[in-house]
């Protein structure tokens, strides 16, 4: 529309501060999900001095808001 090649017109009106009913419901919040986009990998100690990093969450797999809000994504 603005010519951009993007379609990324930059207008006079601010950024948004918040999308529409996201994290903005509570009752909602069993029901939203969350999209991963990068691997997500989990810490285990396996023996006293030997530690493993395990795939938790590969990129693309949706998970629940509530678990990305304990990883700290959301």
């Amino acid at each position: 529309m603005c010519g951009h090649p993007t379609g990324d017109c930059v207008g006079d009106l601010p950024a948004p501060e918040r999308i529409a009913g996201f994290n903005q419901i509570e009752s909602l919040v069993a029901e939203q999900t969350f999209l991963v986009e990068e691997d997500i990998f989990e810490e285990r100690q396996i023996t006293p001095f030997t530690k493993a990093k395990v795939l938790k969450y590969p990129a693309g797999k949706h998970i629940p808001l509530q678990e990305a809000r304990n990883l700290g994504l959301a």
